[in-house]
């Protein structure tokens, strides 16, 4: 029922999953085109896995459904490695064991490795890989080894990634984000964590195998879907950086071209801009930063980026809908040139584009335009101009395609160049009918069929009725194996299909095909599905049949003229898929499959065709030369050139050598048709059709603009040379351009110019003609130039083009030329203006100034005239420049302005008239006056203005007036002063006999008026007398580190108050220094004792006075807390006593009677009192802060006591009750740890209870002086242990409960147990002095290494051992055995974790021989190190339920006797339908054990079990044991 019902949940999610990706696919195509890479071959320099399926559901035969229920071990007993080959028999079947995973990756690393890895996953409903298993094997796939135990036991790798250099494989572990990596091809792992979630990785690669050398064959492309990151290393995985985020899934590409074409780290990638549009992004090594690729390209659609060889490939958006300005959204790149736009014939939308082939020097491309409307296009060399080669190939819906990615019928032959096969569609055929071309597309034909079947009986198909029609990739996911061609095996094609005017999917008429000549004849060689491979460079052509049970091989060593068959296993299996290694180099391959009984597990075979193949190829007699075109009608050339390749004699049945380099002859040819292509904008009807115009192109063309009547021009005879033809000229002048003479045409576009541009009367002009279109040599110009001068005639343009001219008077003149000749005739004119000279220029002022006096602000109207030398008004463009003489000009296109005068001065006023001849000028003299006067009066020093002192007053005038001014000062104190010049009265000074405020006023007049004034000034009164007051300290004697206040007093001479007009200055005679400010009082603190010269300085700028005094200093006390209570002055009180408090007092100002006190406690419950005694009982445990705060005179003064208030007797008592325990087994070193919520500080005694009796503990005072450790015996299995905490000896009167008690033993939190060699110690290590620095030195490097206390560690030495059984705790004989343990300092989970950190860190350092200690000068070194199985046992008050399994059992034997059996029936019951049930049990180690306690002490077994937590008792008895003798399974 599980099995079912989790089948119904994969299916379910399945189809939602398909929903998604149909939606998602829906989205893309809405946003844009898309651009699919070249498939057709793949990059040869990538290396990928082959996957592999077993399908979950089909129909069996009743055979096969009767052996289901038998289990296969017939298929098993063949798994032995040893079992020896036989003639009849070629293959060895080796089971993967146990494993049932569907899904399988297969790599065969390649000659002359014999390595082949397998990696088989398990995925959940939700398509997510849960499970998955690495088998290798070494010897051709005879045996395997499943060596998944050399990762973590949580790995899941998801897809594995092979290197050019085949010995380095990364595993990619995407849930645990985890790499691990090989470089002895699977020897060796090492694991590397991400910081990211890989989804792909790409290895760095080219186009030719093996071409990486150094740190190239390290780069690695990773991609993280959920972060769409981009991430690089250079070391094989073990660093990462991110190269950027946002990339496009797919579209990111390292670099292919080689020498210095392009960067050898070079990375492009396609980054989204936002949802639509994305940019062209690139980046090289140390890849720290990125940068745009063509920054002219702009914006693209998103998902369309393509790098195929030489060629990147992007789709715009913003393209024309309209058809007669339709343009191709196909945007290309040359060479990582900038890229330009693609040109195709057809005006019809391009949706979408598929790169068939790039690898020969330009682009086969198919272009998706509409459903059922798929075309083929060929470019030139640049990939920009394409012409049509194939029109409506097969291409499935849009819903059907992989991915998203447009999917088309065209397969590239490998090893010949220009061979494709197609299949393109025809009237009434749903799947359409197979064409083949032998030069690159350029004549198509259909495929001939084979003469006999299978059988040899005759077939009578005759084209264009009839032919041979193939499978390719659209009937992929039908299970039809694509047509299979390699370049290790040139010549040979194989593939499944049928004959008839169309191909079908009828398996009816399904036959296996086989071509030993590159697709010119072929021979039927099965029916049905088959499975088929090319082996040993093709020496060996091997089909199998698949989907059915079989064991039968049928191989063929003499290119298919004789199949053999031959039993390969005993028993029938079903295939899934076939392999060669990579190169097909070798003569194994290898087989995968299943028994189709009921009892899915993968079975592999191997192949050996070494036993029926046994000779190998001597050349050259097993060699001839062969030509593709050999077996064709007509020339044997192919683009150009005839090339022979060196095959192996088909009747010689021999294994080509790996090692043998076969040399290939090259011939050039003359060119002929075969050597050329439609053109862009031509298209072949037929088949084989000449190349003709399409509708939408206009031929033969229009002569192009400029073709002069004695020249030629030229156009596409409709043909071009095939990109990477190499013929030699010869017979092809048929397809060269079309050369025709340009003929006469009508003189057009006539335009004159001439220089120069501004002519004077007399000056020479010359006269150019220019014309853009028309015959020129023929036609004849005349010239007039409208001035009464005869006409100037000639023929030719070049002899009539520049004419020379000059007019006598000033005037404008129409210039014409007229062109005449056969075809037509033009004329062209030009207006020319001959102008005037200006001779003079006049400045005119306004009538009311024309004596040239102006009052300053006046706005000035100005004129200008001026005469010419002929008295005409032609004088072209003219304007003025006006300079008025005061820093400011104007520019006017008449001869006039006007302008105002801010200042007083002379100016000198210019106006200069320019015409396109030349410039006049003229000027006049301008005077301005100003009126009233502007004044500004200054003080000097004016903070220093002090009676009886002399004040000075500065004046200054803006601006300065030249002419008589009369200048009085009135000083506000009744006093006056007059002055007639500025000279005089600019600096004036007066003297001030009483302090007070004053106003000063001046005045100014003159002729234009009239100006003051004023100014407040502030006149001080002089310091007399100053003083210091310590009002509380009269006699100047001050305690030492009391700050106090000091103020300061003064008087002045005419008893004014200076307040806020004062600067202080206090010097205090210490290392304080001094301080200062405008405050009358300040504080200081005097530190120590002694007498001090205390100085006080007071100053108001106009005076300064100091007073210095003496200031002697005293050391006061401070008052203490105290009681009677002998506790108290320890710092602890019992809760709810009484306690009496006072107060001590102190020297100093405690000690004063006017001193006052307040009191101040705070805990549990605080209070505040103010006396001088008080009575408290501390009616809450905790911790109490007592203080008493003094005040005399300002002066405070602290004293403060630290209580611990605790109740006088604590208790916990835990009860452990063993789930499985023999009788009379000691419980050894078990370590009692006491901890509080507060230290107590009081005897302890410690008793242990042993079914109700007593026995007398150990005493100690609290958890700080360390720990006890005990050894007791048990008793009876089943029996309580308790452990009591008391306070004294009464457990009666226990009251408080504690809540956190820890039990802590040996074991992965604290204890480790050290094994040294004792070969490798010295002489005395058995000595108590050698072992007792052992001892000191292994406590030393715990403490330094990570801060632990003293009392938190253990060690002890524990014997030289005997034997080294971790469950028996005994070492082998010759170790010496020294075991440490560690205590937490709280129950903190931190703390906790810590100890297990120093445990598991000291047991992987010395197990990874990275830890010594010295002793006595020699470095001794740990050989080994484990973790004591002894438990740990966290109690925790908070009431966290957790339950281990198993406890609360008891002595519940039989419960655990019945879980047994449950078990063991469910893994019998599951063996049979999920291979085993594998139930592990968790150590008590591995975590923690959680109790829950009442009050009272007693334990709470809670049965709410959690199947998440970790931790289980440890038995002493015998257990069930797995195939891993180091895991007991339940």
């Amino acid at each position: 029922q599980k099995f079912y019902f989790s089948l119904a949940v994969e299916m379910a999610a399945c189809f939602a999953s398909l929903f998604v990706l149909l939606l998602a696919v829906s989205v893309v195509r809405e946003a844009g085109g898309v651009i699919s890479g070249p498939l057709f071959p793949r990059n040869k320099g990538l290396i990928e896995p082959m996957v592999l399926e077993i399908p979950e559901n089909e129909e069996l035969p009743e055979l096969a459904r009767r052996a289901m229920q038998e289990r296969p071990d017939r298929l098993r007993r063949q798994s032995s490695s040893e079992e020896e080959e036989t003639a009849d028999h070629i293959g060895t079947l080796t089971p993967l064991t146990g494993d049932r995973h569907t899904f399988a990756l297969v790599h065969w690393t390649g000659h002359p490795s014999e390595d082949i890895f397998i990696l088989t996953r398990r995925r959940d409903s939700d398509g997510r890989s849960t499970e998955s298993w690495l088998w290798r094997s070494k010897d051709y796939g005879k045996t395997f080894v499943n060596e998944t135990d050399k990762f973590d036991n949580d790995t899941v790798i998801e897809w594995y990634y092979i290197s050019p250099n085949q010995s380095n494989l990364i595993m990619m572990d995407r849930i645990n984000q985890r790499l691990w990596v090989t470089t002895d091809e699977g020897e060796t792992y090492n694991s590397y964590p991400v910081s990211f979630t890989p989804d792909r990785l790409i290895f760095q690669s080219t186009l030719a195998p093996g071409s990486l050398e150094g740190s190239l064959a390290l780069h690695v492309l990773a991609y993280d879907a959920t972060t769409r990151g981009l991430w690089v290393s250079e070391d094989l995985g073990v660093n990462w950086r991110l190269l950027d985020s946002g990339v496009v899934p797919s579209r990111y590409y390292w670099r292919v071209l080689g020498g210095e074409q392009e960067d050898a780290t070079a990375v492009y990638y396609e980054k989204t801009v936002n949802d639509t549009v994305s940019e062209l992004k690139w980046g090289v090594a140390p890849y720290q930063t990125t940068g745009s690729f063509d920054g002219d390209l702009g914006h693209f659609a998103v998902n369309t980026f393509v790098l195929s060889h030489e060629y990147m490939l992007v789709q715009k958006t913003d393209v024309s809908s309209d058809a007669s300005e339709y343009s191709s959204p196909l945007w290309v790149s040359h060479n990582r040139g900038s890229f330009k736009q693609a040109q195709f014939p057809l005006r019809t939308p391009e949706k979408h584009y598929s790169v068939v082939d790039a690898s020969e020097g330009q682009i086969f491309i198919a272009v998706y335009h509409t459903f059922n409307n798929t075309n083929l296009y060929l470019s030139e060399e640049a990939g920009l101009s394409y012409a049509l080669s194939l029109e409506f190939i097969v291409s499935p819906p849009e819903s059907d395609w992989e991915g998203g990615y447009p999917t088309f019928d065209v397969h590239v032959v490998e090893g010949i160049v220009g061979t494709y096969i197609a299949n393109r569609q025809v009237p009434n055929s749903q799947f359409g009918a197979t064409v083949i071309s032998f030069d690159k597309g350029g004549e198509w034909n259909l495929v001939i069929p084979p003469a006999s079947d299978y059988n040899n009986q005759p077939i009578f198909c005759v084209p264009p009725e009839c032919s041979l029609h193939l499978h390719m990739e659209s009937d992929r996911t039908n299970g039809y194996q694509s047509i299979l061609s390699q370049d290790s095996a040139i010549g040979l094609i194989m593939a499944l299909g049928n004959l008839g005017s169309s191909l079908e999917r009828s398996r009816g008429n399904l036959r296996l095909y086989f071509s030993h000549d590159g697709g010119f004849s072929w021979q039927e060689v099965n029916q049905q599905f088959w499975e088929f491979q090319f082996a040993a460079l093709g020496s060996i052509v091997v089909t199998i049949p698949k989907w059915r049970a079989t064991n039968i091989v049928r191989w063929s060593c003499d290119e298919g003229a004789v199949w053999n068959e031959t039993h390969f296993v005993d028993e029938q299996i079903r295939v899934v898929g076939m392999l060669t290694e990579r190169g097909e180099k070798a003569n194994h391959v290898t087989v995968f499959g299943y028994s189709g009984f009921g009892f899915r597990e993968w079975l592999v075979i191997d192949l050996n065709f070494t036993q029926v193949v046994p000779n190998q190829c001597v050349a050259p007699n097993d060699y001839y030369q062969w030509i593709p075109t050999d077996e064709r009608p007509g020339s044997r050339c192919l683009l150009g050139e005839v090339v022979a390749y060196e095959r192996r004699r088909s009747e010689e049945c021999c294994v080509v050598d790996p090692n043998y380099e076969k040399p290939v002859i090259r011939a050039f040819c003359t060119c002929a048709i075969e050597d050329f292509e439609c053109d862009f904008g031509f298209e072949r009807v037929n088949l084989n059709s000449p190349c003709t115009p399409m509708d939408s192109i206009v031929w033969p063309p229009l002569p192009p603009p400029g073709c002069s009547e004695n020249e030629t021009y030229s156009y596409t005879s409709g043909y071009r040379m095939v990109a990477g033809d190499k013929c030699v000229p010869g017979n092809e002048t048929y397809f060269f351009p079309i050369v025709r003479n340009c003929p006469v045409a009508s003189p057009l576009g006539l335009f004159i110019q001439y220089s120069p541009s501004n002519i004077a009367p007399r000056q020479a002009v010359t006269f150019t003609l220019t014309q853009l279109v028309g015959s020129v040599l023929v036609t004849n110009y005349s010239w007039s130039f409208n001035d009464s001068t005869p006409r100037v005639n000639g023929t030719g343009l070049e002899h009539s083009r520049v004419q020379t001219h000059s007019f006598d008077l000033p005037g404008v003149y129409t210039v014409k030329v007229t062109a005449t000749n056969t075809a037509g005739q033009s004329e062209a004119t030009v207006d020319v203006s001959v102008l005037d000279t200006i001779q003079s220029v006049v400045l005119i002022l306004p009538p009311t100034y024309q004596d040239g006096v102006v009052p300053v602000g006046t706005e000035l109207a100005l004129q200008a005239n001026y005469t010419t030398q002929h008295g005409s008004n032609v004088v072209g463009h003219i304007f003025a420049i006006w300079n008025f003489g005061d820093s400011e000009s104007d520019t006017t296109l008449i001869l006039s302005t006007s302008h105002t005068y801010n200042a007083s001065g002379n100016f000198t006023l210019m106006v200069t008239v320019n015409s396109p001849l030349g410039s006049v000028s003229a000027q006049t003299a301008v005077s301005t006056v100003q009126a009233p006067l502007s004044l500004t009066l200054t003080v000097a020093d004016p903070d220093q203005l002090g009676a009886e002192k002399t004040v000075t007053f500065n004046l200054q005038q803006v601006p300065e007036y030249t002419g008589f001014t009369q200048y009085t000062y009135n000083y506000g104190d009744s006093s006056a002063d007059h002055f007639s010049s500025l000279a005089e009265a600019g600096s004036v000074q007066h003297t001030y006999r009483q302090p007070g405020p004053y106003v000063v006023t001046v005045t100014a007049t003159n002729i234009a008026g009239q100006g003051s004034q004023s100014t407040t000034i502030n006149v001080l009164d002089l310091i007399s007398t100053v003083s210091i007051v310590l009002t509380d300290y009269p006699d100047r004697r001050v305690p030492v580190g009391v700050q106090l206040v000091y103020k300061a007093s003064y008087t002045t001479q005419h008893s004014t108050d200076l307040t806020g007009r004062l600067s202080y200055t206090w010097d205090w005679g210490d290392e304080s220094g001094s301080t200062q400010g405008h405050t009358s009082s300040v504080t200081h603190v005097y530190s120590d004792v002694g007498s001090y010269t205390l100085t006080l300085t007071v100053s108001n700028g106009v005076s300064t006075v100091s007073a210095p005094v003496i200031i002697t200093t005293y050391t006061p006390t401070n008052p203490q807390i105290i009681s009677d209570d002998v506790f108290f002055n320890s710092g602890f009180v019992e809760v709810n006593k009484n306690i009496s408090l006072r107060i001590e007092p102190g020297s100093g100002e405690s000690s004063r009677p006017d001193a006052t006190f307040a009191w101040n406690i705070t805990g549990p419950d605080g209070i505040t009192v103010n006396a001088t005694s008080l009575f408290y009982d501390f009616p809450l445990p905790g911790t109490y802060q007592v203080s008493v705060k003094g005040n005399r005179s300002a002066v405070f003064f602290l004293s403060s006591k630290t209580i611990m208030a605790e109740y006088s007797i604590a208790k916990l008592q835990v009860v452990i009750r063993p789930t499985i325990h023999a009788d009379n087994v000691a419980m050894a070193n078990v370590t009692v740890f006491f901890a509080a919520n507060h230290e107590y500080i009081g005897p302890l005694n410690l008793t242990l209870m042993y079914n109700g009796s007593y026995q007398p503990g150990t005493y100690f005072r609290n958890s700080s002086e360390g720990v006890k450790q005990l050894s007791v015996n048990t008793g009876k299995s089943g029996m309580e242990l308790v452990i009591v905490f008391m306070a004294g000896n009464d457990i009666s009167s226990a009251t408080q409960e504690i809540n956190n008690l820890v039990v802590v033993g040996p074991g992965q939190f604290g204890t480790v147990r050290l094994s040294f060699n004792v070969d490798t110690l010295p002489s005395n290590f058995d000595t108590e002095q050698w072992q007792a620095e052992l001892k000191n030195a292994i406590i030393d490097y715990l403490r330094k290494k990570y801060g632990l206390e003293l009392w938190q560690l253990e060690v002890s030495i524990v014997k030289v051992a005997e034997d080294l059984r971790p469950t028996k705790r005994q070492a082998v004989e010759g170790y010496l055995l020294v075991d440490f343990n560690v205590l937490p300092k709280s129950l903190e989970p931190t703390e906790i974790n810590s100890t297990m950190r120093v445990a598991m860190e000291t047991v992987d350092m010395s197990n990874n021989n990275k830890l010594s200690f010295s002793v006595s000068g020699q470095n001794i070194a740990v050989e080994k190190a484990q973790l004591n199985p002894d438990g740990v046992v966290i109690v925790d008050g908070k009431k966290k339920n957790f339950l281990p399994l198993g406890a609360g059992l008891g002595g519940g034997l039989i419960v655990l006797v019945a879980l047994a059996v449950l078990a063991i029936a469910l893994t019998v019951y599951y063996r049979r339908k999920y291979s085993r049930l594998r139930v592990r049990y968790t150590r008590l180690q591995q975590g923690p054990v959680r109790f829950t306690f009442t009050p009272g002490g007693q334990m709470v077994e809670d049965d709410d079990y959690d199947d998440d937590d970790e931790g289980a008792g440890e038995t002493q008895m015998e257990t069930l044991q797995s195939d891993d003798d180091d895991k007991p399974v339940l």
